[in-house]
């Protein structure tokens, strides 16, 4: 495997986290390919592909692959979200009398944004979505700072803050034994976590790792995440 196809931003300019995932994989000695649109691409399992979660799928899916279904919060992490994470639709959040409420895209999070719904407008994101919509809906908490911990074969390798206060910091301790936890993890992924206003560190959700955002971690380790995952599901070599 020495090829690797990057997809572009939709702007079409060169920004993390393509520029980053670019410049590790020519380090670790692929022949770096841009494209825009998946049609533009002939994908074998010894073709890297970095880019958007649907392309990537159409990626998998076009070599007889199921593609990986969507994780916001493993069964085994439940215990540590330290609030109420259930499955709804649209239809629910659209009523006020159960505002304020977190949501976002249960199976297609290109749809809308997640986000704290507290009023009318902040609908306007989903308005053209039906009623039964599936959602994933939580209660709401008060993350004073959020950070993105980053796992490659079940070892955390790099904490990066992405939201809130930087000066306050995550219990390392509760990010090590969510990580002993998620025995399921893929072997590239993530976890995010949060401190809320009393201090604790809560899950904020996960992801998986053929799609997370570089959020500044090193260009050579990002690249080795991203070819990890496609040699997992794939069955693809790593580059020597």
């Amino acid at each position: 495997m020495f090829k690797a196809f990057v997809q572009y931003p939709h702007a079409g300019r060169l920004v993390s986290p393509a520029q980053t995932a670019a410049d590790g994989l020519n380090l670790l000695g692929y022949e770096v390919v841009w494209f825009k649109s998946f049609e533009e691409i002939n994908v074998t399992r010894d073709t890297l592909v970095v880019g958007f979660i649907d392309t990537y799928r159409n990626a998998i899916a076009s070599l007889g692959i199921i593609p990986p279904e969507n994780i916001d919060i493993p069964v085994e992490l439940e215990p540590f979200t330290g609030r109420r994470i259930w499955e709804t639709t649209l239809a629910y959040a659209r009523n006020e009398s159960h505002w304020p409420v977190f949501i976002k895209p249960l199976k297609h999070h290109k749809e809308f944004p997640g986000k704290i719904i507290n009023r009318f407008r902040d609908l306007l994101t989903s308005s053209t979505l039906p009623q039964d919509f599936p959602v994933l809906a939580s209660e709401v908490v008060k993350f004073v700072s959020e950070y993105r911990c980053f796992m490659w074969k079940h070892e955390i390798m790099s904490v990066r803050h992405y939201k809130g206060n930087p000066l306050v910091f995550p219990d390392p301790k509760r990010i090590q034994t969510m990580a002993d936890a998620w025995i399921t993890a893929p072997v590239a992924c993530c976890i995010d976590v949060g401190v809320i206003d009393s201090g604790e560190t809560l899950l904020v959700e996960v992801n998986d790792g053929h799609s997370m955002g570089d959020y500044g971690l090193r260009s050579l380790v990002y690249a080795r995440m991203l070819e990890a995952r496609w040699c997992e599901l794939t069955g693809a070599s790593p580059i020597p």
